[in-house]
């Protein structure tokens, strides 16, 4: 008002109609000036007149709408901006329009000075932007239902065929276009395009919206041969999306529609990604006998192809499949078959996600150096190739546990500390406890006790919020050892040993037992060091693990010391172990059985 005072009736009904929301005071407030209610008289307002009842709009749409069919000249040049978005270029307008360019200009120039539109840029890069999408709406939703397709066929003919570089790089707005004018078979394979942009550069959450939208414009064509392809590829590209958000039910829900499709239509080449995907998503839910089947069926169908990349997939899978059992060998064999098959045939990618997977299994074979050396080649591809899923298992759960068991502990926090920040940008929650569980060791060791336990206490909280059969057992394991605390020790531990009933993933059996044993020396209960050290020996029956296998020994050897004194067997099981764990590398494990020799005076 320019400091000018508003008559009182005036000002209580927009007080009234706006509920001190500020768009709407302003918005009204400028209605009202506009309007011929009003007149100026000094430093106030007064009506021109009797103030009738429905002169000041009840809602901002109103208002807003007054504010329009009063600028009615320039009202169609508002319409036509709205269906180009909240912001848009002037050379698209200008594209789109039917008005000289002189008269746009001015359109503009005057929706500007009514504060209905911001222009910013400069001459040559012009962009507006409606002050709020509020009054964009206003705009848009004025627009008969015929008006709007045809502008939005407009607008998406216009970009394909002026501007190719905005087409290629934003593939989701000329999807929004074609969708917005029912064009529905136009729309689809720019709906999947944007998915796929998105994912590339792990917007998985962005991806969704994409796809789904994709899927809602091929629901509006007919079922047939036709459609099949494109609506398998959608549903297979947003089930590794919801994947990599850990939204399992979701993904196995699309899965399995993908996989009727691909069935009655023969899509064979389809079939082989379906049964990938459903075996990936098995594994964190602990599904083994089902990661297993899936990657099996899928290696069939790719052989059945000849696609080589897909076969070195499978055998990626098939990798999971056993790591899941703990026949960590056996999955090192497959992680290794993979990698040299995509070395072969230069597939960068298989071999940057599956790399580190063949060096955390070397981690269980004994063999540290060369597990490490795999992992931080690993690190090293996934970098440049921006992968960063990739990236946050090969720093993590692989170099991280690898740096641990080697000694390097700072090295470790470095590792575990950046992948859990990767982790939590990819919203891929479910890789945060494995991260927290070593640093929450490393924090132990280095005499942070507080913040070791908060740490494996968030960790068990993840991973109950996430996936407890990928995650739980590790994580509690991790809690029993750092806790100073009787209690909440044994209570970790009861939980630990009641989530391994279930069918977890591998790597929970073999670091719960491990850090159960070590709790257990650690709190002098001698007697439960073998509970756990014969559940691990159990465990690892059908497929004896090196690692594990100089774990038990130390444990049992150490917790003998101390329920047998000192004696040249145990002198010597210490000795043994001791120079086994030099020679391998395994320095994690000396400072245990160095204070036990010292006990037995050797």
């Amino acid at each position: 008002t320019g400091g000018k005072s508003l008559p009182d009736e005036v000002f209580d009904q927009i007080v009234a109609k706006t509920d001190g929301i500020p768009l709407f005071v302003e918005e009204l407030t400028k209605t009202v000036l506009e309007s011929d209610l009003l007149v100026e008289e000094g430093d106030r307002f007064v009506l021109s007149g009797p103030l009738p009842a429905m002169a000041i709009p009840s809602s901002l749409q109103d208002s807003l709408m007054a504010r329009l069919d009063r600028l009615n000249t320039v009202k169609e040049v508002a319409q036509l901006a709205a269906v180009l978005g909240r912001s848009f270029g002037r050379d698209v307008l200008a594209a789109v329009s039917d008005l000289p360019r002189t008269e746009l200009e001015a359109a503009l120039s005057q929706l500007v000075d009514a504060g209905l539109l911001y222009q910013l840029g400069t001459d040559s890069n012009r962009v507006y932007e409606f002050k709020h999408a509020l009054v964009q709406d206003a705009a848009y939703e004025s627009l008969l239902k015929s008006t709007r397709l045809k502008y939005h066929a407009r607008v998406a003919a216009t970009l394909e065929q002026q501007f190719p570089a905005l087409a290629e790089k934003e593939p989701e707005v000329l999807a929004h276009h074609f969708s917005e004018a029912e064009l529905a078979e136009r729309a689809v394979p720019y709906w999947r395009e944007a998915g796929r942009r998105a994912s590339a550069h792990w917007a998985n959450a962005e991806a969704v919206g994409h796809l789904t939208r994709g899927l809602q414009a091929i629901d509006e064509l007919p079922a047939g041969a036709e459609r099949a392809d494109d609506e398998i590829g959608l549903l297979v590209d947003l089930a590794a999306s919801y994947r990599i958000l850990d939204q399992f039910d979701d993904a196995l829900e699309v899965l399995d529609r993908a996989e009727r499709v691909a069935t009655a239509y023969e899509r064979t080449d389809q079939l082989v990604f379906i049964h990938y995907y459903r075996g990936n998503i098995y594994f964190p839910m602990g599904n083994i006998d089902g990661c297993l089947q899936q990657h099996e069926t899928s290696r069939q169908y790719a052989r059945s192809i000849g696609s080589v990349e897909a076969e070195a997939r499978a055998l990626s899978g098939l990798g999971d499949a056993y790591y899941m059992q703990g026949r960590m060998i056996t999955a090192n064999r497959h992680f290794d078959e993979c990698v040299k098959l995509a070395l072969q045939h230069d597939l960068d990618s298989v071999v940057s996600s599956n790399l580190p997977l063949r060096g955390h299994t070397q981690l269980y074979m004994n063999r540290l150096e060369a597990g490490l050396s795999d992992s931080l080649e690993a690190i090293e591809l996934a970098e440049k190739a921006g992968n960063r899923r990739a990236e946050t298992t090969s720093r993590g759960s692989c170099a991280g546990k690898l740096l641990f068991d080697m000694g390097d502990y700072d090295q470790a926090l470095e590792q575990c500390n950046r992948a859990l920040a990767l982790s939590r940008q990819l919203g891929a929650r479910r890789f945060e406890p494995i991260n927290q569980s070593i640093i929450a060791k490393v924090l132990a060791i280095q005499g942070r006790t507080e913040e070791a336990i908060e740490t494996a206490k968030q960790a068990v909280k993840t991973s109950r919020e996430t996936s407890v059969k990928f995650s739980g057992a590790m994580s509690l394991g991790a809690l029993a050892l750092v806790t100073e605390d009787a209690q909440t020790r044994n209570e970790a531990l009861t939980e630990g040993m009641q989530v391994l009933l279930e069918d977890c993933v591998g790597h929970n059996y073999l670091w719960f037992y491990r850090d159960a044993i070590e709790a257990c020396l650690n709190s002098a209960n001698w007697q439960e060091v073998e509970t756990y050290a014969q559940a691990a020996e159990d465990y690892t029956r059908f497929e004896p693990l090196p690692w594990m296998r100089i774990i038990i020994a130390r444990g049992r050897a150490i917790a003998a010391v101390h329920l047998n004194g000192k004696s040249e067997a145990c002198m010597d099981a210490l000795s043994s172990l001791r120079d086994e764990a030099r020679n391998v590398g395994f320095m994690s494990l000396l400072p245990g059985i160095e204070s036990s020799l010292e006990q037995v005076g050797k």
